[in-house]
């Protein structure tokens, strides 16, 4: 049970990381720069919840 708890609060906070890397995109001076950071953050969300999810029905 502690660790479902963990789980989840682990995949928040990724979650929010993710998140926090697409905001900062928009600060970035050059256009190359903010959509790189904007693909890290879908990936770092997208990986991380697929490996979640996989390990929570497998």
């Amino acid at each position: 049970m502690i660790w479902r708890i963990l789980g989840i609060g682990s995949m928040v906070l990724v979650t929010l990381l993710g998140i926090g890397l697409i905001q900062e995109a928009k600060h970035m001076p050059d256009e190359f720069t903010a959509n790189a950071m904007r693909v890290a953050g879908g990936i770092v969300i997208g990986a991380f919840w697929a490996l979640y999810l996989f390990r929570l029905y497998m």
